[in-house]
């Protein structure tokens, strides 16, 4: 599997903020995530900045 994760020291979401509608970018990346068994997950709270994890499969038989 490929493992990423990213981290940002911002102003952080609460749970409000990360459900709103709008956050089409987010939605897309859990949805592709998704479609080939992989998974996205975002930590955040307010004053804390932002972690974003992803992980994907990686199809062994397709690397030379």
């Amino acid at each position: 599997d490929l493992c990423i994760g990213v981290a940002d020291n911002g102003k952080g979401m609460d749970e409000e903020q990360r459900s709103r509608q709008g956050h089409w970018g987010l939605l897309g990346m859990n949805e592709r995530a998704v479609s080939h068994v992989g998974e996205v997950r975002l930590e955040s709270a307010p004053g804390c900045g932002t972690v974003l994890w992803a992980r994907l499969p990686i199809d062994r038989n397709a690397v030379d």
